[in-house]
Protein backbone atom coordinates (compact mmCIF):
# COMPACT_ATOMS: atom_id res chain seq x y z
CA UNK A 1 0.00 0.00 0.00
CA UNK A 2 1.45 3.71 -1.40
CA UNK A 3 1.34 6.00 1.90
CA UNK A 4 -0.49 9.22 -0.06
CA UNK A 5 1.79 12.55 -0.19
CA UNK A 6 -0.33 15.68 0.89
CA UNK A 7 0.70 19.35 1.24
CA UNK A 8 2.97 20.00 4.67
CA UNK A 9 0.31 21.81 7.18
CA UNK A 10 1.84 25.33 8.72
CA UNK A 11 3.10 26.86 5.91
CA UNK A 12 1.54 30.84 4.79
CA UNK A 13 0.83 31.14 1.70
CA UNK A 14 0.57 34.23 -0.36
CA UNK A 15 0.08 34.80 -4.63
CA UNK A 16 2.50 37.35 -6.12
CA UNK A 17 1.18 37.46 -9.39
CA UNK A 18 1.57 34.23 -11.68
CA UNK A 19 3.81 32.68 -8.15
CA UNK A 20 3.09 31.96 -5.09
CA UNK A 21 5.50 32.34 -2.15
CA UNK A 22 5.54 30.06 0.80
CA UNK A 23 6.90 30.94 4.09
CA UNK A 24 7.89 27.56 5.83
CA UNK A 25 8.53 29.19 9.48
CA UNK A 26 9.36 25.68 11.08
CA UNK A 27 12.55 25.59 8.64
CA UNK A 28 12.73 29.87 8.74
CA UNK A 29 12.81 29.38 4.54
CA UNK A 30 10.85 31.08 1.75
CA UNK A 31 9.35 29.30 -1.73
CA UNK A 32 8.90 30.88 -4.54
CA UNK A 33 6.65 28.49 -7.09
CA UNK A 34 7.05 29.95 -10.42
CA UNK A 35 3.31 29.23 -12.40
CA UNK A 36 4.00 25.83 -12.84
CA UNK A 37 4.91 24.98 -9.59
CA UNK A 38 2.18 27.04 -8.28
CA UNK A 39 -0.96 25.28 -10.44
CA UNK A 40 0.68 21.86 -9.15
CA UNK A 41 0.36 22.59 -5.51
CA UNK A 42 -2.68 24.41 -5.73
CA UNK A 43 -4.25 21.27 -7.40
CA UNK A 44 -2.33 18.68 -5.30
CA UNK A 45 -5.33 18.10 -2.52
CA UNK A 46 -7.61 16.96 -5.19
CA UNK A 47 -5.40 15.62 -7.56
CA UNK A 48 -2.57 14.55 -5.31
CA UNK A 49 -0.98 12.25 -8.60
CA UNK A 50 1.14 13.37 -10.77
CA UNK A 51 0.15 11.85 -14.52
CA UNK A 52 -3.14 13.56 -13.39
CA UNK A 53 -2.37 17.00 -12.63
CA UNK A 54 0.52 16.46 -15.93
CA UNK A 55 -3.23 16.25 -17.74
CA UNK A 56 -4.55 19.05 -16.45
CA UNK A 57 -1.40 21.14 -17.22
CA UNK A 58 -0.98 20.28 -20.55
CA UNK A 59 -4.63 21.20 -20.86
CA UNK A 60 -4.22 24.80 -19.41
CA UNK A 61 -0.74 25.08 -21.54
CA UNK A 62 -1.92 23.39 -24.52
CA UNK A 63 0.84 21.10 -24.60
CA UNK A 64 1.88 17.58 -24.77
CA UNK A 65 0.75 15.45 -22.10
CA UNK A 66 4.05 13.33 -21.77
CA UNK A 67 6.53 16.83 -21.95
CA UNK A 68 4.49 17.96 -18.57
CA UNK A 69 4.78 14.61 -16.97
CA UNK A 70 8.76 15.31 -16.40
CA UNK A 71 8.41 18.26 -15.45
CA UNK A 72 5.75 17.48 -12.95
CA UNK A 73 7.81 14.59 -11.69
CA UNK A 74 10.23 16.86 -11.78
CA UNK A 75 8.60 19.39 -9.49
CA UNK A 76 6.70 16.85 -7.25
CA UNK A 77 10.18 15.28 -6.22
CA UNK A 78 11.81 18.75 -5.23
CA UNK A 79 8.45 19.47 -2.93
CA UNK A 80 8.99 16.48 -1.50
CA UNK A 81 13.12 16.85 -0.99
CA UNK A 82 12.08 20.71 0.67
CA UNK A 83 9.42 18.67 3.04
CA UNK A 84 6.90 20.80 1.45
CA UNK A 85 4.86 17.90 1.06
CA UNK A 86 5.01 14.81 2.86
CA UNK A 87 4.32 11.93 3.45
Amino acid sequence: MTIPVKRRDGLILQKVQQDLLLLDTEFNQIHQLNETASFIWENWEQVPDPVEISRLLAQKFDVEEQVVLNDVSAIVGRLQELNLLVR
